[in-house]
């Protein structure tokens, strides 16, 4: 059993209590000073160039030769079929998934994995939804995207498919739109 007795333990009892709840508030003060941070401050004033993906090929992956990009949009129609290089979230497992052309919208293109049920007024209303909805809202909070496209198209590809990892429903992988060796 601990007991304090006298004054002078009294009086220390309370400047360690006092000491205690008034610690805290100073070093909240001496916190909340301006401090110097050099780096932080070099890298605000840094002027970081906008990501070329053809330059970045070129560097990184020694890629010599990149055709240019298109011109104009490729025509599409619904019931196309395209192949597409995608990621597993779960297992970091890239792989292909063929997949139709199944709506389009004045801003995307919503495609079906092969064998993949999907009713077909839900995707209509999605096309719709997104462009009047998400991509107005998208666009305001996070900026426009790289428009054309590295295909010449405006229009975003969406794409529904198993194995994507669990519990993805939707991901950008930027490495997808980069020059690959060969392609």
């Amino acid at each position: 059993m601990f007991r304090i007795s006298g004054f002078a333990s009294g009086a220390t009892l309370v400047a360690l209590v006092v000491a205690l709840l008034v610690a805290p508030v100073a070093a909240q003060d001496a916190a909340t000073l301006p401090l110097e941070f050099p780096t932080e401050i070099a890298l605000f004033s840094a002027e970081i160039p906008p990501r070329d993906r053809i330059e970045l090929a070129r560097e990184l992956l020694g890629i010599d030769e990149i055709a240019p990009p298109p011109t104009s949009a490729p025509e599409r129609q619904l019931g196309d079929i395209s192949s597409f290089r995608v990621t597993n979230s779960s297992d970091d497992r890239v792989f292909e998934v063929t997949a139709e052309l199944r709506a389009i919208g004045e801003h995307i293109y919503l495609w079906v994995e092969q064998g993949v049920p999907v009713n077909q007024e839900t995707l209509d209303a999605l096309a719709r939804s997104f462009d009047t909805r998400i991509y107005p809202q998208t666009r305001a909070l996070w900026g426009s995207e790289a428009t054309p496209g590295i295909d010449g198209d405006p229009r975003i590809y969406g794409l529904f498919a198993h194995n994507m990892g669990s519990g993805t429903a939707a991901y950008f992988i930027s490495d997808h739109p980069t020059p690959r060796p060969g392609v």
